[in-house]
């Protein structure tokens, strides 16, 4: 697995601007899916090097468009998995946090039971992708 990383910003104002440990936000996997500020959801991979619009959570808890800080790829970590009573997952690094009942908590320090925040809808995206109409079907007999 490899794990991804949001950069500190701060990194832009050092000189010279190179990155330390302690810039790199909380991780999660390359194939994490990110809704972006346009609707589309893509892997987080796909955006190393940019500070994309994405969809966040506002302090009064509403999803919002936002700009992301720059996306930073740090190689391999241990990740966790963490799997809602919905069936949903996500797989992050123990520092990543998530919010749960309680305000942000890292996902280290979640326990069987613990709640979870999950979007009740999310906006439409600008530009739906239309997948084309299957030409034939197998069927099992």
């Amino acid at each position: 697995m490899v794990a991804l990383s949001q950069l500190n910003r701060q990194v832009e104002n050092r000189t010279p601007p190179v990155p330390r440990l302690a810039d790199l936000r909380e991780c999660v996997t390359g194939d994490t899916l990110v809704m972006l500020g346009d609707g589309r959801r893509v892997p987080i991979a796909g955006l190393v090097g940019s500070d994309p619009r994405v969809l966040a959570m506002s302090v009064d808890g509403h999803v919002v468009e936002a700009r992301s800080d720059r996306v930073w790829r740090v190689g391999r970590k241990p990740v966790f998995r963490v799997t809602l009573a919905t069936g949903r997952t996500v797989t992050a690094t123990a520092r990543h946090r998530l919010r749960s009942g309680t305000g942000w908590s890292r996902v280290g320090e979640l326990r069987v039971g613990d709640r979870i925040a999950a979007a009740r809808s999310v906006p439409e995206a600008q530009e739906p992708v239309v997948w084309p109409m299957a030409t034939s079907f197998s069927s099992v007999n």
